[in-house]
């Protein structure tokens, strides 16, 4: 089974950033919805935090952007499959630069999943950024100091427990430009 997505559609979509949302539920429902029926709207607070209703349930809420340089995309799928083995064609329908996530009764912190997600934009792009001559020689006098060993055994909490020894391991196996 494949996955396709129509990328030529793109460019004829909406943006729809004022009323993306990411909400903390399962509906087993496809089809057109009153949403205002069911989802009450936001009151934005002083501090920048948000709250919210959806069916009677309290909600705490947060806008994001999308990371510099990406699109935040809605797809919709046109045609059902029948059987698992068929391939699906996905269409983007709307665009969005920024969504508000919600969760249920819990304030939004770093330590959602989707905040951890997007911070992986960032790492991933400090990851494989090239190195200039310069970083890869430092840090291969890093490691020749045992940088690396006592990377490996500090305790570290949070998203990026190993990260600091991956991009150490990383940088120093850049060979050097003549």
């Amino acid at each position: 089974m494949a996955t396709s997505i129509d990328s030529t559609a793109l460019d004829h979509t909406s943006n729809v950033s004022d009323s993306c949302h990411f909400m903390p539920c399962k509906i087993h429902f496809d089809g057109e919805a009153k949403i205002s029926d069911f989802f009450c709207s936001s009151f934005k607070h002083e501090d920048g935090s948000l709250t919210g209703k959806f069916r009677g349930r309290p909600l705490n809420g947060k806008e994001l952007n999308v990371p510099e340089g990406y699109t935040g995309v809605v797809l919709t799928e046109p045609h059902k499959r029948s059987t698992e083995e068929e391939d699906r064609l996905l269409i983007p329908s709307h665009t969005f630069d920024k969504f508000t996530y919600w969760n249920l009764d819990k304030e939004p912190s770093p330590d959602d999943l989707i905040e951890r997600a997007l911070q992986w934009v960032d790492l991933s792009a400090v990851l494989h950024r090239p190195l200039s001559t310069e970083q890869s020689q430092d840090s291969q006098e890093m490691s020749g100091q045992g940088v690396v060993g006592r990377a490996r055994t500090t305790k570290q909490k949070g998203p990026y427990r190993s990260w600091g020894i991956f991009a150490i391991h990383c940088a120093t196996n850049v060979p050097q430009s003549q």
